[in-house]
């Protein structure tokens, strides 16, 4: 939210950019504070859900740069 009020303003000093993000802060009210801390938790519990199901998936290596004889298979390896 305030990077987005910073972004749309060129500030040229350090000392207005100070003011300005301060100001930008005030201006958060409680609901939107709140609307933006729902939003991210509901992205978070996507990210979770996607995390989940990606660690049910079977891991699938290709090496490159190697050829058969060069390769070792373990058991774990070998499983489709």
């Amino acid at each position: 939210m305030v990077k987005r009020k910073v972004a749309a303003h060129n500030i040229s000093s350090n000392s207005n950019m100070e003011a300005f993000i301060h100001q930008a802060f005030e201006e958060i009210s409680t609901d939107l504070w709140q609307a933006e801390c729902e939003h991210v938790k509901r992205i978070e519990n996507q990210y979770i859900e996607r995390d989940r199901l990606h660690d049910d998936m079977d891991e699938f290596i290709i090496r490159l740069g190697e050829s058969d004889s060069e390769m070792e298979w373990t058991d774990s390896e070998n499983k489709l």
